[in-house]
């Protein structure tokens, strides 16, 4: 089998895309970091507007921030302020039966939600009953699932619906 990249198809790039839950313990030089973000820049934008700002967390700025969001998760009120951007229909605020709510609202998103948590958590190991290690198991998540880099997209408030898939959403 020859060592040179094959490229891929679309198809197969979208058949073959995972989600990363965990990554190896080791360094990402800063030289590839930036020769990466360099040619991201090269995504199509509306307009080649570009509305998006990327935060590079590496070192010790991520470990520090990743403290500071599992102590916020840790005190049982993750997030405390009315959700800007919501990612679950009409759900304006994370309270606890913003889930309930889905699924008596909203059953097809509900039910596309609960499949993948019940892949995502199996695949972990993650008994459904056992609330702890589901929830150490989505603190990950402000840890960046361990990966060396965490990368952190905005978009301008007064930007409009039409700019968010620039960003890839």
């Amino acid at each position: 089998m020859s060592t040179e990249s094959k490229l891929l198809t679309v198809s197969e790039a979208v058949e073959s895309r995972i989600a990363c839950r965990d990554f190896l313990d080791k360094d990402v030089s800063y030289d590839l970091i930036m020769k990466i973000l360099n040619e991201s820049r090269r995504s199509p934008s509306s307009s080649n507007l570009q509305p998006w700002n990327i935060y590079l967390l590496h070192g010790e700025n991520k470990k520090k921030l990743s403290k500071i969001m599992n102590a916020k998760l840790d005190t049982g009120v993750p997030i405390d302020l009315p959700i800007q951007f919501p990612i679950h229909p009409g759900v304006t605020i994370p309270a606890p039966g913003f889930i309930n709510h889905m699924k008596d609202k909203y059953p097809k998103y509900y039910r596309r939600f609960s499949e993948l948590g019940k892949k995502v958590y199996t695949s972990q190991g993650v008994k459904r009953g056992d609330h702890d290690a589901r929830m150490k198991t989505a603190f990950r998540a402000y840890d960046f699932f361990g990966a060396p880099v965490g990368l952190i997209f905005t978009i301008k408030k007064y930007m409009v619906l039409g700019n968010y898939p620039d960003l890839g959403i």
